[in-house]
């Protein structure tokens, strides 16, 4: 968990592609849900993944469905309305082939995160937004997804190792102790880590 007095770092959600494959999914058990028109498909632990994911991230809507994610999805997978990532430069009808290669949805998040702390999982993440990454001075860990397979059991277990990262990284320095005689003690040893640390930022992937 991120310390008392320290805003969580935000995780950005992408839905077709990375909640919802376009494929047969992760390899594990699937849930469908009706949108009205069609029905989208997700990992049937989604909704339990995205409640331990909750406890230290900020959760926030990055998707093509806009505040549409609020209406049709987040009851199924038994979440609140979520902040949303507004696109408006392109907005999500109009992206066309000059966006070929290039991460349509760069701006709006740049935007939306600010200089909060971030991990963004998307099956449409290209080297335009890895490279925004390894400028920023805040952690930032960008994931992308294979669209057919969705959000894996590796995905999942890189973001808490980030969170966990981030939050170590967001406690107070240890002051001091002093001994009896008034003399300064160097602070107690901090314990091994249980997990091998993340860079800060995200390099371009291989």
């Amino acid at each position: 968990m991120v310390c008392e007095g320290t805003a969580s770092p935000l995780l950005l959600l992408d839905i077709d592609g990375t909640l919802c494959p376009v494929g047969p999914g992760p390899g594990c058990a699937m849930r469908h849900v009706w949108t009205g028109a069609d029905a989208v498909w997700f990992r049937a632990d989604l909704p339990d993944v995205l409640t331990e994911l909750a406890t230290d991230y900020e959760l926030a809507w990055a998707s093509a469905w806009q505040h549409h994610a609020n209406l049709l999805l987040a009851p199924a997978l038994g979440l609140p309305s979520l902040p949303v990532v507004s696109f408006a430069d392109p907005p999500p009808g109009e992206v066309g082939p000059r966006y070929a290669g290039r991460t349509w949805k760069l701006g709006g998040v740049q935007r939306f995160a600010a200089d909060r702390p971030l991990a963004w999982i998307d099956d449409d993440l290209h080297p335009d937004a890895y490279t925004w990454a390894a400028m920023r001075r805040i952690p930032t860990k960008l994931t992308t997804t294979d669209p057919v397979r969705g959000i894996t059991d590796a995905h999942i277990r890189t973001l808490l190792a980030f969170a966990r990262t981030v939050a170590t990284r967001s406690r107070p320095a240890q002051r001091p102790r002093r001994g009896r005689a008034g003399k300064t003690q160097p602070p107690a040893a901090a314990p091994e880590p249980d997990h091998a640390p993340l860079e800060r930022n995200s390099a371009p992937p291989t």
